[in-house]
C-alpha cells in the first residue's frame, strides 16, 4: 500500500498501470478530455472491461463523452439521487492487480492543480478487494447510460452554457482568477440589508442621486423603441462612458473597455449630438 498526494506521481503511476495491465475498470465522477492518461486511455481502449464516468455539475468534457457514443464498455451517469462522486481506478491480469482510490478524478485539476491524495493497493495488500471494486463497478456501469450522438450534442451545448457560471464559482471572472476567495469579499459577503445600508452612506455618489440616475434612464428606456434609436449621449450614460448629457454617467461602472460609440446620425442625415 502507498500513498500518493503528488500530481505528478499520480500521472504517471496512472500512465504506467494503463500500459502494464490487460484489463482495465474505473469509476469517477468526471474526466478531462486533454490530459496524458485520458489520451493513453484512448489509445488502449480494448483494455477497458467497465468504466463509469460522472457528469453532475457539467465538470466532464464533452469531447470524452465523443470519445465513447454507442460504447457497450464505457456509460455515463446523467442523473440519480445524489451526486455520483467515487474515484476508483482498477488494473488486474491473470496474476496480479492494483488499484488507485482516493479523491483524484480524471481530471486535469487533480492531476495538475488540486491537493489530491490517493492509496495505491494491490492484491499484496488485500486479494479479496478486487473482487469488491469490480462489483462495485459494474453495479455502477448497470445504473448509467449508454451516451449516443443525439446526447452527446445535447450535453455539450448545455455544458457550454455552464461554464461562465462554473468559472466565476471557482472564483475566475474573465479570464482573471480572483484573488480572494468570496467570503474575503467585504462586499459578496453583505447581507442585502446591509449591502443598501452601506450604499446609502455612500460620501460620494448619494443614494437618491442613484435612484435619480436610474429613474431617468428608466424613462429613457420607456420613450425609445429600442437601444439603437436613443440620442447617443443617453447611450452612452447608460453605457457609462463620457458624455455631456448626464454628468453621473459613470456612477454604475463603465464598458470603455468595449470601445467607443460612433457618433448616431438621425433620419435627415444629421449628427445626433450629446
Amino acid at each position: 500500500m502507498k500513498l500518493i498526494s503528488s500530481n505528478s506521481i499520480l500521472t504517471s503511476t496512472l500512465i504506467k498501470l494503463i500500459e502494464k495491465y490487460d484489463n482495465i475498470a474505473l469509476a469517477v465522477a468526471w474526466s478531462s478530455y486533454n490530459i496524458k492518461p485520458f489520451k493513453k486511455l484512448l489509445s488502449n481502449k480494448k483494455k477497458i472491461y467497465k468504466a463509469v464516468i460522472g457528469t453532475h455539475f457539467y465538470q466532464t468534457h464533452p469531447d470524452v463523452l465523443d470519445s465513447f457514443i454507442n460504447s457497450k464498455k464505457t456509460h455515463f451517469v446523467f442523473h440519480g439521487k445524489g451526486v455520483f462522486h467515487p474515484k476508483i481506478y482498477l488494473f488486474w491480469d491473470k496474476y496480479k492487480w492494483e488499484a488507485i482510490i482516493g479523491s483524484a478524478n480524471f481530471t486535469s485539476g487533480a492531476l495538475n492543480n488540486n491537493s489530491e491524495a490517493v492509496l495505491l493497493i494491490s492484491n499484496e495488500d488485500d486479494n479479496k478487494l478486487k473482487k469488491q471494486l469490480i462489483t462495485l463497478i459494474e453495479t455502477y456501469w448497470k445504473e448509467a447510460d449508454v451516451v449516443n450522438e443525439k446526447m452527446a450534442k445535447s450535453y455539450r451545448e448545455v455544458w457550454k452554457t455552464k461554464q461562465k457560471t462554473l468559472k466565476h464559482l471557482s472564483g475566475q471572472y474573465g479570464k482573471n482568477t480572483a484573488k480572494k476567495s468570496t467570503i474575503e469579499s467585504t462586499v459578496m459577503s453583505m447581507t442585502w440589508i446591509d449591502f443598501i445600508s452601506a450604499v446609502k452612506k455612500d460620501p460620494y455618489h448619494g443614494f437618491q442621486e442613484r435612484c435619480n440616475l436610474l429613474d431617468s434612464i428608466n424613462s429613457d428606456f420607456k420613450v425609445s423603441k429600442n437601444f439603437k434609436s436613443m440620442k447617443i449621449g443617453i447611450r452612452k450614460t447608460i453605457s457609462g462612458l463620457p458624455n455631456n448629457h448626464n454628468s453621473s454617467w459613470g456612477w454604475f461602472g463603465s464598458m470603455s473597455g468595449n470601445g467607443y460609440f460612433h457618433q448616431a446620425i438621425n433620419d435627415n442625415n444629421h449628427y445626433i449630438s450629446d
